[in-house]
């Protein structure tokens, strides 16, 4: 093999060994499978946060493509046309690592105004996640 193929195939196992190592972020995504969603409201009597806020519960179960990645989930805001709807953005971070797809639990505690969401939308890169729109639900 002569010195020039050797080096282009020497830089091009690079350029990939550096793409499987780049943070997850950096890397488009399909929307991951995910299962099992619930939300809950705290309406706990005796439970303080600041007057006319709550803690709002979000659980559900995210297939993870590697072992180092973990499921987020961020608030965008009320959902347009619908205040009484929260969206949130269902993010994958973490390193790559091996590749050990399997559903990981999801577990995100939010203060939010006080029995203002009835619904919770989980979208990922503005796509939805789940069919319908996660009900929020009474915790006493």
């Amino acid at each position: 093999m002569s010195t020039a193929k050797a080096l282009s195939a020497i830089g091009g196992a690079l350029c990939l060994a550096a793409l499987a190592s780049a943070p997850l972020a950096e890397q488009p995504t399909a929307a991951p499978a995910t299962k099992a969603w619930s939300a809950w409201e705290n309406r706990m009597p005796g439970v303080k946060i600041e007057p006319g806020k709550t803690t709002l519960l979000i659980f559900g179960e995210v297939e993870t493509p590697h072992a180092g990645v973990k499921p987020v989930l961020k608030r965008l805001g009320p959902r347009e046309g619908e205040a009484d709807a929260l969206e949130l953005e269902l993010t994958l971070e973490g390193e790559t690592g091996a590749a050990v797809p399997s559903f990981r639990s999801l577990e995100t505690l939010m203060i939010v105004p006080q029995h203002r969401y009835k619904r919770i939308y989980v979208l990922h890169q503005g796509a939805p996640v789940a069919e319908q729109p996660i009900t929020v639900r009474p915790a006493y």
